[in-house]
């Protein structure tokens, strides 16, 4: 990630001291949001370019401006096409290469619904290719060039604005009733629109593939636009000129993101392990005209897929997946065993899903980092090839210490279960060091040696930060990944120990000065060993759900999978309660950091203020910081500066102290 200094800072510097080498100086806050956050890497048909966003923060405005960027491979330069784009997402290149469709607000004022553009890449600014009421949230380019597939909400009716509605199973922070989403095409030099499905149901918020023949547009249908019923999809596809809609395979759910092979004979999809919501998702491949088809994943690559790319044979997939400290990518041929790409220390960004692509001659284009610098645009010529960065946005500047990643590996209740250490810079392996934990959320993710902003400003401190990956993670395989079911905060837990354990056998730890921490689910987890271990000099849990009939009531997540589907009315209320932390507040006595949310759908609020009364009742040392947001997590930099500060800030108190 970008540690730039202030540009102001920099030409001070110059004009003081310009033949020294910088001064080192340690990582802050400040550096770990002042980056260039490069995403969708698109590379040409002919794969000669590579199409991605570039984002920068406005710490003035408070806001995020992007560029669009080609780069061009021959000759080895960027060049910024559009630049401060609002809303821009999804660039995607017209088969034939000649043009650029990307979503982008269609004006200038605030909320202004997002429409698809066609850009020529020439001086003049396009104009949008739809006209959809609602905007667009998915696109797809038809295979030759004339029309886009795009979906979009259904209008509400002005009648019902301010009426009461059936709350269903949404989110208690639901002011209206979700609207369904569906398939739309345009044709792109007309602009005329026509809409392919309509109903109750919707359209889920993923890509759609058209059939190579253009007769057909493959997408994932769920149940009804309710997010609580995300996991009902299923594959289906549509006749553009029938308008008839079937369903593809015979699994009733845990379905997802279709894609049509290059020859247009076979259809890749996902598939969460035999139909579970709280599994792993495995690839699947069938024909295109339907069936469950075969697994491609579980046997031989026993790891949750989180996306997947036809190579251009259509004879073998791209493939990501965190596997043990390492995020990967994999070529998967039909029928043969998976091999893995040999990237060196680079590791693709899997967190938000497989930001990689394909051209028809084989070279990928990908998002990934390394242990020191932040992410950056890759390029391999062949899945064979050495990966060449083709950005530097984002190399730490000149002085910025950074510290070291090292990977620890221990073995708990039958798991082999490992983690990241990041070490302080000038770590001394003779002197003692405070520990922070620093507990990863999901709980479908996994800490790895890609750098971490926040542990590197943790580490910078002067302590060793230990991010444990525990059951449920995502990188030992599906068993480890579902044993988190029926144990979701316990378990977890006795394996987060086992690592601390670990480390402290690894390294010299200051026994007096430990730390734990954590959002989302880390925060679940930190609340948890804070009412179960009392060795902490300090904890911060944000947006904890420290009640867990109260996140299964109020939040827009199904939780109930967690339980193996049962329901805190439905014989699971001794357990939720069990696996709750809020359950046994009174036992904490570490000072503890709590931050939250205002409007936070997928983990309420009202959990942070459950934890902090109960923690203020019996006389614990606590402090609750909400921020006025609608969002699980800061993401605009003033605010993402602010929590990291405050986070930062309670464990060095408390380690002074």
């Amino acid at each position: 990630m970008n540690r730039r200094i202030n540009a102001a800072l920099i030409i001070t510097s110059l004009l003081v001291a310009p033949a020294l080498p910088a001064q080192a100086r340690p990582y802050t806050p400040r550096d770990a949001v002042a980056i260039v956050a490069l995403s969708e890497p698109q590379i040409s048909p002919a794969g000669d370019r590579i199409a991605f966003l570039a984002t920068r923060p406005d710490f003035d405005h408070n806001r995020r401006a992007t560029d669009l960027v080609v780069y061009d491979v021959a000759a080895g330069t960027s060049s910024v096409i559009r630049k401060g784009v609002a809303g821009i997402q999804t660039p995607q290149w017209s088969p034939d290469g000649s043009r650029l469709a990307y979503v982008r607000d269609a004006g200038a004022a605030p909320n202004t619904s997002a429409q698809v553009v066609v850009d020529m890449l020439d001086a003049a600014d396009p104009a949008p290719a739809t006209k959809a009421s609602q905007g667009v949230d998915q696109f797809a380019w038809s295979p030759d060039g004339t029309t886009i597939a795009y979906t979009s909400s259904d209008a509400p009716d002005p009648k019902q604005a301010g009426a009461a509605f059936e709350a269903g199973d949404g989110g208690y922070l639901d002011r209206t009733p979700p609207l369904p989403e569906h398939l739309y095409t345009v044709d792109v030099a007309s602009g005329q629109a026509r809409r392919l499905t309509s109903g109750r149901w919707s359209v889920a918020s993923q890509p759609v593939s058209w059939a190579a023949n253009a007769r057909e547009v493959f997408f994932t249908r769920v149940r009804s636009a309710y997010s609580a019923d995300s996991y009902a999809s299923v594959i289906a596809a549509v006749g553009v000129k029938t308008r008839t809609v079937r369903i593809v395979t015979h699994h009733r759910q845990a379905e997802g993101a279709p894609s049509v092979s290059p020859d247009g004979t076979k259809l890749a999809y996902l598939y969460q392990h035999a139909g579970d919501p709280a599994a792993g998702q495995m690839l699947y491949v069938t024909t295109r005209s339907g069936g469950d088809g075969t697994p491609l994943t579980g046997s031989d690559l026993d790891v949750n897929v989180s996306g997947a790319r036809w190579m251009p044979d259509s004879r073998a997939v791209l493939l990501g997946a965190d596997v043990g400290a390492e995020q990967t990518l994999w070529i998967k041929p039909l029928g043969a065993p998976a091999r893995r790409l040999h990237l060196g220390e680079i590791e693709p960004n899997l967190p938000s899903g497989l930001q990689a692509t394909v051209s028809r001659n084989g070279a990928i284009a990908f998002l990934g980092g390394d242990r020191r610098d932040g992410m950056e645009i890759y390029y391999l010529r062949s899945a064979d090839a050495r990966p060449i960065a083709v950005t530097s946005y984002n190399r730490p500047p000149d002085g910025l210490q950074v510290g070291a990643v090292r990977a620890i590996v221990w073995h708990n209740e039958g798991f082999a279960e490992d983690g990241i250490v990041t070490l302080p810079p000038g770590y001394d392996s003779r002197r003692a060091y405070p520990l922070v934990l620093r507990i990863h959320g999901g709980p479908t993710e996994a800490s790895t040696y890609q750098l971490s902003s926040l542990n590197q400003s943790l580490a910078a401190a002067g302590w060793i930060v230990f991010s444990p990956n525990y059951r449920g993670s995502d990188n030992f395989g599906e068993r480890y990944l579902h044993a988190v079911v029926n144990d979701a905060v316990a378990g977890p837990s006795r394996d987060v120990m086992a690592g601390v354990a670990a480390v402290e056998r690894a390294y010299r730890i200051d026994r007096k000065r430990v730390a734990v921490s954590g959002w989302s689910y880390g925060g679940l987890l930190t609340s948890w060993l804070i009412t179960h271990e009392h060795g902490w000099r300090a904890a911060v849990s944000g947006a904890a759900p420290n009640d867990l009939t109260e996140q299964y009531a109020l939040s827009n997540l199904q939780w109930r999978f967690q339980f193996g589907g049962r329901t805190p009315s439905n014989g699971g209320l001794a357990d939720y309660a069990a696996q709750s932390p809020l359950t046994y507040a009174s036992r904490v006595t570490t000072p503890t950091l709590i931050m939250t949310e205002l409007r936070d759908g997928a983990v309420a609020m009202t959990s942070s203020y459950e934890m902090y009364r109960a923690l203020r009742d019996h006389g614990v040392e606590t402090q609750l910081w909400v921020y006025p947001l609608a969002g699980h997590m800061p993401s605009d930099p003033v605010h993402i500066v602010d929590y990291y500060t405050r986070w930062i800030g309670w464990i060095r108190a408390h380690f002074a102290a």
